[in-house]
């Protein structure tokens, strides 16, 4: 693979199965959604990861569970609630989520993402602006290039539930069935999935702290910035659409409604 549009295809093609078709309509979703969610997918650049990088941890874990299964952890790193912005976490997650869907061809195996909890609290939640939530759980579940085997939540606090609450309604069944809560007197229903010996140290394991680990990422975002930034071309031009141009209201939905973008 010599271009980057063809390194794209390969990456589409095996988080789909190998299916021409599937892969097709993941193109089309995953860059419609792309064009209509800027404040994901534009201006990422190193500085602006590294903004988000001074409250928030993000690693990809070295090892694999015994189906395959590589691993992403997402915590906070500086619990002040005034610097959690949703939308910056999003973006960070989902350009480590292109990062790894390159690095790791053989990602149909699928991924498990450990979310910790651990520092977060009502004031956190408090700053979930309703349409980001939407669009993040839409790319999630229908243009993220890679397949999700587990959401585990860690270090559960009994919020969680009303986060929970607040999703489900607007997610896709087996997508939400991924999820598993482990509360803090709970990490043995995690290393039954999960062993104990892939988790970073901080969680009793034998990867690196997430702090080195946090050092290890940022030089992958720099390491990707010149791909960012060819990636960010690639988008939808909405006045060559067969039909009726999208707009994001239409993909979003607007006033408290949900649209599916995507049709199975």
């Amino acid at each position: 693979m010599n271009t980057f549009e063809d390194r794209q295809l390969l990456v589409f093609f095996n988080v789909n199965q190998q299916s021409t078709e599937r892969t097709k309509k993941f193109l089309e979703c995953h860059y419609t959604i792309r064009t209509h969610a800027p404040d994901f997918f534009s201006n990422r650049t190193v500085d602006e990861f590294r903004n988000i990088a001074d409250y928030l941890h993000l690693n990809i874990l070295a090892g694999k569970t015994v189906e395959g299964h590589k691993l992403e952890v997402i915590s906070l790193k500086d619990f002040t609630v005034s610097k959690f912005n949703l939308a910056q976490c999003c973006k960070y997650m989902f350009a480590m989520s292109d990062i790894a869907s390159h690095e790791v061809l053989d990602n149909n195996k699928g991924w498990r993402i450990l979310f910790d909890m651990n520092g977060f609290g009502l004031g956190h939640f408090l700053r979930f602006h309703p349409a980001v939530v939407k669009k993040c759980i839409l790319y999630v579940q229908d243009a993220l290039p890679l397949q999700l085997k587990g959401i585990h939540i860690i270090n559960a606090i009994p919020l969680v539930h009303q986060i929970l609450a607040m999703v489900k309604p607007i997610m896709k069944k087996e997508v939400y069935d991924l999820i598993q809560i482990h509360t803090s007197s709970e990490w043995e229903s995690l290393y039954k999935v999960v062993p104990q010996e892939l988790l970073p140290s901080d969680f009793g394991g034998k990867d690196q702290s997430m702090d080195q680990l946090h050092g290890n990422s940022l030089k992958k975002l720099e390491h990707y910035a010149n791909w960012f930034k060819e990636e960010e071309k690639l988008r939808v031009d909405e006045t060559k659409r067969h039909g009726h141009a999208k707009d994001p209201s239409e993909i979003f939905g607007i006033e408290g409604s949900f649209r599916k973008l995507c049709v199975d």
